[in-house]
């Protein structure tokens, strides 16, 4: 489903209303009465109520029976996630000022934000991965509760929403940035908040700014504004799905894929940097972790997939990503 046109204009004419969301998710009251409704549908009411995109990703299936009255946005979205049984997320979309707002399928989104929070991760330091972790808690992932599993089958069951979610949210940031670039500003909110903005390529800025206690939508929209640029709320709908193992493989392929793209096109001491870090976290996963991606039933193909990527290199780009070869090698036990 994607947002449509007229849900963009929309969100344009609410304007700094649509950005003066608080806690409780919104500043519209939803009610609607929605019984056996579609799950894409009951997302497209909601979105054209409130002027915000609330996408649903394409494997999502069910109907939703609810009767909303009076109720914020962000609990409405919940309420049909659940309905479904399926998961959900805010995430922040920053563009620039007076530009027609992009729009977006649930898969485009998702796509970019697995780029994006891998990115994000990877330019942590070991210190700030260290408190991420603390306070992801026992048995979350840096990005929140485990959402990979395996089934009695053999097949994954992967929840690609929970994947690009962070373990903690907070609404009210505190930030002392002076003639920081955006992107580093960026960085810090994400790290506080735990919320991600995804920012394009050109829209950068020096952001001097003190804030104590904002709430997270208004701190984002001050670092925006040092920029030229806006930003909106936009929600995600997914649902647990199961995966065969060739299934694992194309989605991996396409991923290696994609990031290779963006890696080869890195100046090379910042492709040497990368390498390093990825290979030194893979080598210093904890060793549960370890163990349940070495005994994956996926484990083996996805490297045979990674060994004929490498193989396309040129002798010259294969020494350079030897280090993170060798990681992953030891990370799936070959």
């Amino acid at each position: 489903m994607r947002w449509t046109t007229a849900c963009s204009l929309a969100v344009v004419a609410a304007g700094a209303a649509g950005m003066a969301h608080g806690q409780d998710g919104g500043v519209l009251d939803i009610t609607l009465e929605l019984d056996g409704v579609a799950v894409a549908d009951a997302a497209a009411q909601l979105a054209d109520q409130a002027g915000v995109p609330v996408l649903v990703a394409e494997h999502v299936t069910g109907t939703v029976t609810l009767q909303l009255e009076g109720v914020d946005l962000e609990t409405a979205v919940r309420q049909v996630a659940e309905a479904v049984a399926g998961s959900w997320l805010r995430t922040y979309v920053v563009e620039p000022q007076e530009a027609t707002p992009e729009e977006y399928s649930a898969s485009d989104l998702l796509g970019r934000l697995r780029l994006a929070w891998r990115d994000w991760l990877l330019r942590r330091s070991d210190e700030e991965l260290a408190a991420l972790r603390e306070r992801a808690g026992p048995g979350s992932s840096v990005l929140g509760p485990a959402q990979v599993e395996q089934t009695p089958t053999g097949g994954t069951v992967v929840d690609v929403v929970r994947m690009v979610s962070a373990p903690f949210h907070e609404e009210r940031v505190t930030l002392d940035l002076q003639d920081v670039p955006f992107r580093d500003a960026l960085d810090a909110f994400t790290l506080q908040s735990g919320y991600l903005a995804l920012a394009p390529d050109g829209v950068d800025g020096v952001v001097q700014a003190q804030l104590t206690d904002q709430p997270v939508d208004e701190a984002l929209s001050t670092l925006c504004r040092a920029a030229q640029a806006t930003c909106r709320r936009v929600y995600v709908i997914g649902q647990p799905q199961e995966l065969t193992p060739d299934e694992v493989e194309q989605w991996f392929a396409r991923m290696l894929e994609h990031s290779s793209a963006r890696f080869w096109q890195m100046p090379p001491e910042q492709r040497r940097e990368l390498v390093q870090r990825a290979a030194n976290r893979m080598d210093n996963l904890p060793e549960d972790v370890r163990q349940r991606i070495g005994s994956s039933p996926w484990a083996p193909r996805v490297m045979q997939r990674v060994v004929q990527y490498v193989t396309q290199l040129t002798p010259e780009q294969r020494r350079e990503v030897a280090p993170l070869l060798q990681a992953f090698g030891r990370l799936v036990g070959q």
